[in-house]
């Protein structure tokens, strides 16, 4: 075992995990290339994941939108919580979400919501001239997840329900999974998922699949500077070339419990949809204040514009804290031992013995003194 308690050659039995997922769920081709539809399954849940460019799935987070990008991150959080996110694209284009995560046991369960409206269009035939009529096309996306701990171990598995619904001239609906494997130990974590598996949708005598694809993310924190992460990932999609995502995160103690997080991020998705050279970067900033946290992204879009997405994350202190042995409940102020020794000066009252440590649940996450779950 190592000094901080973790084993040694943690990363084989989940690399080796890993693969095997990969290897059973996804039958890659590179050479089978088309369109997809439904681009909210695609779509992040907090201003964070965008900041760091969308190298996202792995980093320890208590953001309950993290689910969207691996199921078992569902199972990672200690606290209930919950985010709101409002993203204006380019006009009249905007995004919205909300998303949840409950502790159950030793997992948890989450659900989400998700809307895309693409504003209201005017209709043309195939001929390419106007009709007179309009329509309103959108999509909207809810979600629900369960994840759990494998055996008592670092390693978490989570499952996912998408249930979409698509409205062009007419509404169409599917329904598409995610399954996932999420590692974490002290200073890093490593995840794989395999999204949106399922029918796609079918207008008029077109059919359009789901964007099916592999994510594979990792996230460490880089020794001797406590509180900077480094992200990474990488989306191998069923149609098209494979999109890398990396990104950088500061945490600054500013005090009275406040916590200031500048970040960015770089990816290749700009550069595969040929946006330009300036759409594959993004900054971010995010605030976090007790058990309030908020987060801006700025991400440019090349010749169409930027865009710009801020979200609210709150959780929820009322679940029953692990105990510590060494305070005082009825004045934690105190050590069990301080007390003792007070309390012995005075023949009236009975002395008491010092409680035992307990033994921490095998199936706890790691010690978190930056409360980061």
């Amino acid at each position: 075992m190592t000094k901080s308690g973790y084993p040694h050659g943690g990363w084989m039995p989940i690399t080796l995990a890993l693969a095997m997922l990969a290897y059973l769920c996804f039958p890659l081709s590179a050479a089978d290339r088309g369109r997809s539809t439904g681009n909210l399954l695609l779509m992040g849940g907090n201003a964070r994941a965008y900041g760091l460019g969308e190298a996202y799935g792995a980093l320890p987070d208590y953001r309950a939108s993290t689910f969207y990008y691996n199921p078992a991150a569902v199972s990672a959080g200690r606290h209930t919580s919950i985010d709101l996110l409002h993203g204006p694209l380019i006009d009249p284009i905007f995004y919205d979400s909300v998303a949840g995560v409950i502790p159950a046991g030793s997992g948890g369960l989450g659900f989400g919501v998700q809307y895309l409206s693409y504003g209201t269009l005017e209709e043309i035939d195939n001929t390419g001239t106007k009709t007179g009529s309009s329509f309103a096309p959108k999509e909207t996306l809810g979600r629900i997840a369960y994840g759990t701990v494998i055996h008592q171990s670092h390693l978490r598995i989570g499952v996912a329900a998408q249930f979409l619904s698509s409205k062009l001239s007419a509404t169409k609906s599917t329904v598409a999974g995610d399954i996932g494997l999420l590692y974490i130990s002290h200073d890093g974590s490593l995840g794989i998922a395999y999204q949106n598996f399922g029918n796609g949708l079918k207008f008029v005598k077109e059919s359009s699949p789901l964007p099916t694809q592999l994510r594979i993310a990792g996230a460490k924190e880089v020794p001797n500077y406590d509180g900077t992460w480094i992200s990474l990932a990488a989306t191998i999609p069923n149609k098209g070339d494979p999109d890398f995502f990396g990104g950088i995160e500061l945490h600054l103690n500013a005090g009275h419990e406040t916590i200031i997080s500048p970040r960015a991020g770089y990816n290749t998705r700009g550069l595969s949809a040929e946006l330009g050279s300036n759409a594959n970067y993004s900054v971010g900033l995010g605030f976090e204040f007790f058990n309030l946290g908020v987060d801006y992204a700025y991400n440019p879009l090349g010749d169409l514009g930027n865009t710009h997405r801020v979200s609210l994350s709150y959780k929820f202190h009322h679940h029953k804290r692990r105990r510590d042995p060494h305070v005082d409940e009825d004045n934690p102020s105190e050590t069990h031992k301080e007390h003792e020794h007070k309390h012995s000066e005075h023949p009236d009252i009975k002395r008491q013995a010092e409680p035992k440590p307990q033994a921490a649940p095998k199936d706890v996450l790691p010690e978190d003194p930056e409360n980061r779950y």
